[in-house]
């Protein structure tokens, strides 16, 4: 009997994609505050002459909320489109599966660019990475 993969997500459909859905949120929010600490805050006018059109913390809401939807919904396209193949691949868990769970997610992030170019290759480049890191990733692991 093989040892369980730990980096691997396994169970029912809901449990998987909530999981995977949760941690990119949770990625997301703290990649928003590391982009909101290094951008410029908006400029308000000590005066009151100019309306300010948002508070400090609505504009932290707006940025962290985006990455957090934004890697939320990576995560959760990745753990569905991966189990959707593993349903039509009779249950094969191989890096196939990865390839096209990686290349759905990149083909989303590719696609907020709003050219079609620039998501195929996208979707290409994060396919491989995810067969490359899926295929080799375990190993990695349990060398010493």
């Amino acid at each position: 009997m093989s040892p369980k993969d730990p980096n691997r997500l396994d169970g029912p459909f809901i449990e998987r994609v909530g999981k995977a859905g949760l941690g990119g949120a949770v990625l997301g929010t703290f990649w928003g505050g590391i982009t909101t600490a290094w951008t410029t805050p908006p400029v308000s006018d000590p005066r009151g002459l100019m309306p300010r059109s948002t508070t400090d913390f609505q504009q932290l809401r707006a940025t962290v909320g985006a990455q957090a939807f934004k890697l939320g919904t990576v995560g959760v396209i990745f753990a569905a489109t991966d189990c959707a193949c593993e349903v039509l691949r009779d249950e094969k868990v191989d890096i196939v599966n990865s390839f096209w769970a990686g290349a759905a997610s990149g083909f989303y992030l590719g696609m907020r660019s709003k050219r079609f170019d620039i998501a195929v290759v996208s979707a290409v480049g994060c396919g491989a990475m995810a067969a490359a890191v899926d295929g080799h990733g375990p190993q990695w692991e349990y060398q010493l």
